[in-house]
């Protein structure tokens, strides 16, 4: 019995993987993406989410005439994540944040206190 080469043939030369901008401009390539890549991908894109919310943030107070954050305003993950010594993705899961005091606000995103995180380090010893 013969074997049906055509099916080999689609995987014989496997495509690049996409970059993000690729990506961002046709995102129908998500469905060749390889799951690690996938996940990788995901995780550079919530870090850098986080990032680019609290500079958004921070400038939105700065044009205000607020001058600097309050002393027990909200922060995201990111500056708590500095703050703290962890990594922002540590943060991310729930049983992490929830202990230390965050808190999801009306959009969704994970938040902390000032105070609260202050709180933590006390109880900590930090």
């Amino acid at each position: 019995m013969a074997h049906d080469t055509r099916a080999l043939a689609v995987t014989d030369h496997p495509r690049p993987v996409p970059s993000l901008d690729e990506l961002a401009c046709e995102p129908e390539l998500a469905a060749i993406v390889p799951t690690g890549a996938l996940l990788a991908y995901l995780r550079k894109v919530r870090t850098l989410e986080a990032l680019l919310e609290e500079e958004r943030d921070r400038r939105l107070l700065n044009a205000g005439g607020a001058g600097s954050p309050p002393e027990d305003g909200a922060i995201g993950i990111a500056e708590a994540a500095i703050t703290l010594g962890m990594k922002p993705n540590t943060l991310r899961r729930r049983e992490k944040w929830e202990p230390i005091g965050g808190y999801r606000d009306a959009d969704g995103r994970i938040k902390f206190t000032r105070a609260g995180l202050q709180r933590y380090l006390s109880r900590r010893g930090g």
